[in-house]
């Protein structure tokens, strides 16, 4: 239909050609039907396109033989003929309408990575019903977070733009500080960020989502050893802002990040500890680190600057750590120490 292409197989030919993971989003559970309320003329509402929007139903909460066989052919068909390395659900699978084939499908997919020898992820919304053991997928808050470390691999979606996921003029574009400080405390919690940019109906990505993807990897260039290849550390962080959690929270966490607000990720021996703001004397307090803090028993052995240049002092007292940075601010961004420790 449409373009007359295969658009998802061209689409995971070009990622993989740039070895990126390829994934697919299925938005095929809503068996109410995707029509219009507002607009009685609109081809949601049409019964010859009944074969892509499905047909309408107010029925709640019972998913008919049809629907699901329906479901089952079009997901199978996405899994058997891509690959993908990573399989999205975006809404209403994990209500218990779907349950018949619940098991079946993460089995199914599974299954077939198992036989493409490849690690495969499966994605769900899940937190209203638990339809999905959390230790066997991967757990997704839309443009949400987690208040504290999950025990298990999750993650955030959302997108560089604050009304669309699409690409519309005159959006209203987050700030790549905003997102840097995000994708921190996401990894800070064992998590991670899947970040969406809407390109234009030619393809090409537009220059305000671009420079944020720039900015983005000029902080990742310097700073990244604190991002990838961590694990969270035996607490997410510290300081008084406070992640409101769950699906679309993202409204709610509007309150600018200050110095004291602190994320801990670890590698090794290392911990990272990265200040979401800069404190005006240059001076940052970890009190996490105090001497005699219940989560750290081995000595500092050193402490040093990641993000710049500035001549760096620490001491470590009763109240903290703490660590002076001499000069200018070397970012507008994140800032990121390394800690090591003597071993017995």
């Amino acid at each position: 239909m449409g373009p007359k292409k295969d658009i998802v197989g061209l689409l995971a030919k070009a990622c993989r050609k740039q070895g990126l993971k390829f994934g697919v989003t299925s938005h095929l559970a809503n068996w109410r039907g995707f029509y219009s309320k507002q607009d009685p003329k609109a081809d949601t509402n049409n019964p010859a396109y009944e074969g892509l929007y499905w047909k309408k139903s107010e029925q709640k909460d019972k998913v008919s033989k049809a629907f699901l066989q329906t479901w089952w052919n079009r997901t199978t068909d996405i899994i058997d003929q891509y690959k993908p390395d990573l399989l999205y659900f975006d809404f209403k699978l994990d209500q218990k309408g779907f349950s018949p084939v619940h098991k079946k499908i993460l089995t199914y997919y599974y299954n077939k990575g198992l036989s493409w020898k490849k690690d495969v992820v499966f994605q769900d919304k899940n937190m209203k019903f638990q339809s999905f053991p959390n230790d066997l997928i991967v757990l997704d808050l839309e443009r949400g977070r987690m208040d504290s470390i999950f025990p298990h691999p999750w993650q955030t979606d959302t997108s560089v733009g604050k009304r669309s996921w699409g690409y519309i003029k005159d959006e209203n574009y987050k700030s790549a500080g905003y997102l840097i400080d995000e994708l921190i405390d996401i990894v800070s919690k064992n998590g991670c960020l899947l970040l969406n940019i809407g390109p234009k109906a030619d393809g090409t990505i537009p220059t305000e989502a671009k420079n944020i993807l720039e900015e983005m990897g000029a902080w990742l260039q310097v700073n990244g050893e604190a991002i990838y290849g961590t694990r969270p550390w035996k607490i997410y962080g510290e300081g008084p802002t406070k992640i409101k959690t769950g699906n679309h929270a993202e409204t709610n966490n509007t309150e600018a990040y200050q110095a004291s607000d602190i994320r801990f990720t670890t590698k090794g021996n290392v911990l990272y500890l990265t200040s979401l703001a800069w404190p005006k004397d240059g001076v940052f307090t970890v009190k996490s680190l105090a001497k005699d803090n219940p989560y750290e028993k081995e000595a500092i052995q050193s402490v040093s600057f990641i993000s710049g240049n500035g001549e760096l002092s620490w001491l470590q007292d009763e109240v903290g750590l703490h660590v002076s940075v001499k000069g200018d601010k070397p970012c507008d961004e994140a800032y990121v120490f390394k800690v090591t420790f003597r071993k017995r």
